[in-house]
């Protein structure tokens, strides 16, 4: 049972009193209360944030009290608590990045910021001249920034290490006062998506190396940040090379979490048959759309359905977002919802399709359970079909089961070998020699048989026998086949992997090189004639060359 109220101009000593007449409650009134019962009171003072636990929110004791049969009993709570320990802590691989926006503060009369955590790879210090592609994470709803600082879920979630080419990670702060912001540019939250690109792009570049290019910005997300994802990639496909969702909000209106708010006498609370429609997939826990209005009403601002209001609405005459529909009726206000279609994201892209056709191509990448509880794979399915039928490549997958957590390690591998192909195929030359480290900045091999650096050394042509020195900074590999191959290799300079270069005892003839263990060697067999030139002989010879120097 929860009750809420809102305040304002509450001092310090001063007593508020909440009765059945000035607050709402959840699953009960307050004059419906008899019997035993604990509390505790919380009080939310930010009104920039919308989530509840964190830094600086207040709280009572736990307080154990009876109500009587006449249900006059008055409660003192005394509001003595504190939570605090909400400080970024940083470390050599994470770092705040906080940016104060001057489109934001305009919009806000306010100083307003946008803050990101930045997670840096392993080789980013020893490698003052790499510049590395960058993924843009949105996560989930009820994250911050501050998620990576307390475990390491998201890195793992994300695959931020061990997966192909060396990235940085900039895991972004979505909150705001009305629920997340998801980087929609609206008229409750202010220009958010172009902030983001105008200032926040930029002032990342000044302060990181990462790529500059589109083909080395890719954005992730899941839940409402795999809707923030595929927003800023639809409305901005020359600046991002790749969106990839997790179980993303409803891309399509006409399955709006199961409803068609497009649909006439359309109701958020009630089906065609006047039963109560499901919040949840699921028997065991049963819990209507209008007791999850009812809760979010009780807590206050910043309410996932709010929050959507906030994004795809228009702004009321109070200044606060308008309602798509009635709280008590559930009806669905046909004037709220024309405002709402410039965010429906099949739509967008259906009115849009000859000039978006080429540029999103191959760039949309979307993963859903069947089974999602929260009904998200209805407007997954309706956008895969819209983008079958306007020829618009997508890798679009409706797994058979995995609720709303559809990421695994096959996903994540898919995932980085999709960005790792992009951004070596399509950067400047200088940018794709731009991987440092030993192994090419890869992960060491190991027992188990996998493609080794996609798109750096494992390309469309047939490479064969590579050979790392033992400090892992200078590689030998063959490329073609009998009876015309050439050796090949590469070696880190000054932190950063030269261009393939043919060996100069390699001529067109030879195949399968090995270095010895010591790295002071290379032998390799060879069609070619024993004086050098002239044609390919009929049978191999073994050859043996030696390091001069270094």
């Amino acid at each position: 049972i929860t009750f809420g109220m809102d305040f304002a101009d509450w001092k310090p000593g001063e007593a508020l009193v909440m009765t059945g007449r000035n607050s709402d409650g959840f699953k009960a009134t307050i004059g419906q209360l008899k019997g035993s019962y604990s509390l505790r009171a919380v009080i939310d003072a930010d009104l920039q944030s919308s989530i509840l636990q964190k830094q600086g929110t207040l709280y009572s004791d736990k307080i154990i009290f009876e109500v009587n049969e006449k249900g006059e009993t008055i409660i003192d709570v005394r509001i003595n608590n504190i939570m605090k320990g909400g400080e970024f802590k940083e470390t050599e691989t994470i770092k705040l990045l906080k940016m104060q926006s001057d489109l934001l503060t305009a919009f806000y009369h306010a100083p307003a910021f946008i803050e990101a955590a930045v997670i840096l790879p392993a080789s980013y210090q020893q490698s003052p001249g790499k510049h590395y592609p960058v993924v843009f994470v949105f996560p989930g709803w009820g994250s911050t920034h501050m998620a990576v600082t307390r475990d390491d879920f998201q890195q793992k979630r994300y695959g931020m290490s061990g997966y192909g080419q060396e990235k940085i990670f900039v895991f972004l702060n979505q909150d705001c006062r009305f629920g997340f912001h998801v980087f929609a540019d609206s008229e409750n939250n202010g220009p958010r998506a172009t902030s983001f690109v105008k200032e926040f792009i930029p002032f990342l570049e000044e302060k990181y190396r990462v790529a500059r290019q589109a083909c080395g910005r890719f954005l992730v997300g899941q839940s409402s940040g795999g809707w923030a994802a595929l927003w800023l990639q639809v409305n901005s496909p020359d600046v991002f090379g790749m969106a990839w969702a997790g179980s993303p909000d409803p891309l399509d209106f006409r399955d709006f979490v199961g409803h068609d708010l497009y649909g006439k006498k359309a109701n958020f609370f009630y089906d065609a048959q006047g039963g109560l429609t499901k919040a949840m997939r699921s028997e065991e826990h049963p819990f209507t759309n209008k007791e999850w209005l009812e809760m979010e009403t009780v807590l206050g601002d910043g309410g996932q359905f709010q929050s959507f209001e906030a994004v795809f609405g228009a702004r009321g005459r109070d200044g606060r977002p308008q309602q798509l529909f009635d709280r008590k009726t559930g009806a669905i206000d046909g004037k709220a919802l024309a405002h709402w279609q410039d965010y429906d994201i099949n739509l967008v892209i259906r009115k849009n399709a000859e000039s978006l056709r080429e540029k999103l191509a191959d760039k949309i990448n979307i993963v859903v359970a069947a089974d999602d509880p929260f009904f998200l794979d209805g407007s997954v399915r309706l956008l895969k079909e819209s983008l079958a039928h306007l020829r618009l490549k997508a890798d679009i997958e409706i797994l058979e089961g995995g609720e709303h957590n559809t990421w695994s390690e096959e996903s994540r591998k898919k995932m980085h070998e999709k960005m790792d192909g992009i951004f070596l195929q399509a950067a400047p030359p200088g940018d794709r020699s731009a991987c440092s480290g030993p192994y090419l900045g890869q992960k060491p091999p190991g027992m188990t048989a996998e493609i080794f650096a996609p798109g750096i050394l494992s390309t469309s042509n047939p490479e064969v026998c590579i050979s790392f020195t033992p400090d892992g900074k200078e590689v030998y590999y063959t490329v073609g086949g009998p009876p015309h191959s050439v050796i090949l290799f590469r070696k880190e300079v000054d932190g950063v992997w030269t261009e393939p270069q043919v060996a100069p005892f390699s001529g067109s003839y030879s195949a399968e090189c090995q270095l010895a263990p010591d790295g002071k060697r290379l032998y390799f067999c060879s069609g070619m004639p024993l004086s050098g030139t002239g044609d390919p002989k009929g049978n191999w010879d073994l050859f043996k060359v030696e390091r001069n120097g270094a």
